[in-house]
């Protein structure tokens, strides 16, 4: 992690202004420790089965935030243009903050377990938004999707570590450090956030997606972002309880599957883009259901590391993949079709947890092997195509 942090912060000096590169920096640092509190909840199913919770409260916690997160959304937007993205940061790090205060007083009442979970998915909420506002104000339009890759490698590299030291501070029953950890993970970022220069940006108004309703291609790109967020969303979000039960490390499966994910999005990128669409997305989903099947069957803490790696290579490209096609496709809609993109994949990660968590109540395993079908359906939606000559054609060169 130190020498990817180490590579942007040359590429950072090189390319951008003293101010820009500050600024950029400090978001770097604020983006980590969000999406590290973010990331380490992925441990906390385990103290909630160890209260007596079953995988259903599990799942309803899980949709606590993430219900919560797709709700506010608008309320968000209203935010945003009056206080501007730097206050909104702070605004999300006050509400990361409370979310361990809350959990601390809740103990086993599970009421204010959902409360904690709610409140956090209102800072995770405002925060996607504003992070993203602030970096189109911090630079110009031909810089930001270079400043946005690397923001992007902040929500995996929590995986390669932190999961697993949540994970040994819930077992070892050492739950004060945990809550402890996402104190200080919210108070860096609050404090930082204070620290960044004050930029400009609005959102844009709302899009109408009406129009992409009648839009045949728009539903199987639709499907298939959903799909592959609902993979990722219930794997995450019940991998604890299914290794747990065969007695393996969590970190055999978010250490290699960052790493995956890693090496795709970052070293891999370019042989990627030169693929055509059609055959990622084919050969993406195919191997990606197989690789959850190996997961689900796996009792050998060798082969759970394989089976994640695997996952994460190849569900790396997909949903880059999709969005270019999707521009491709419906090229008079962006900021609708964007817009819907974002949604379909908000809401796998809403509803997954509680189709996961209804799925898995007599064994969580069932929950795996439904994740097996839901990718394989999508591998055969990708062999069939979108139609049309724009299918086959290569990704467009500003998505990444």
């Amino acid at each position: 992690m130190l020498n990817l942090l180490g590579r942007v912060r040359v590429e950072a000096q090189a390319l951008f202004k003293d101010s820009q590169y500050r600024d950029y920096m400090l978001l770097l640092v604020i983006s980590l420790c969000h999406y590290t509190a973010v990331m380490v909840f992925f441990a906390f199913p385990l103290q909630v089965v160890k209260w007596g919770y079953d995988t259903m409260d599990v799942a309803i916690l899980a949709f606590s935030m993430d219900g919560v997160l797709l709700a506010i959304r608008p309320w968000v937007k209203k935010l945003i243009d009056k206080y501007k993205a730097k206050k909104a940061l702070f605004i999300s790090s006050v509400f990361l903050l409370l979310v361990p205060v809350i959990l601390t007083l809740a103990g086993r009442s599970f009421p204010l377990l959902a409360v904690a979970k709610a409140v956090h998915g209102v800072s995770l909420s405002i925060f996607i938004v504003a992070n993203l506002v602030y970096v189109h104000a911090l630079f110009p339009p031909g810089m930001i999707r270079k400043a946005l890759l690397w923001l992007g490698t902040t929500a995996i590299l929590p995986q390669l570590f932190f999961i697993s030291l949540a994970e040994k501070a819930i077992m070892s029953g050492r739950l004060w450090l945990f809550y402890g950890g996402v104190a200080t993970l919210a108070a860096t970022a609050l404090m930082l956030s204070l620290r960044l220069g004050d930029r400009g940006g609005e959102l844009e108004s709302p899009a109408n997606i009406s129009s992409l309703l009648r839009r045949k291609e728009f539903f199987y790109i639709a499907f298939l972002v959903f799909s592959q967020a609902m993979v990722i969303s219930v794997s995450s979000n019940f991998i604890a309880l299914l290794l747990e039960k065969r007695g393996i490390s969590l970190w055999r499966f978010f250490t290699p599957y960052a790493a995956g994910t890693l090496l795709v999005r970052g070293p891999l990128a370019s042989w990627v883009s030169k693929i055509s669409p059609r055959a990622v997305l084919a050969f993406g989903f195919s191997t990606l259901s197989l690789s959850v099947a190996l997961l689900a069957v796996s009792y050998n803490p060798t082969w759970v590391l394989v089976s994640s790696f695997l996952i994460g290579i190849t569900f790396a490209p997909l949903q880059p993949t999709l969005i270019s096609v999707a521009v491709e496709r419906i090229k008079y809609e962006r900021n609708a079709l964007l817009t819907a993109v974002i949604t379909s994949d908000d809401m796998a990660w809403t509803f997954g947890p509680l189709i996961g968590g209804f799925l898995g109540r007599s064994s969580v395993v069932v929950a795996y092997y439904a994740l097996v079908m839901v990718a394989a359906f999508a591998a055969l939606l990708s062999f069939k195509g979108f139609g049309g000559p724009a299918e086959d054609g290569p990704p467009r060169k500003d998505v990444s």
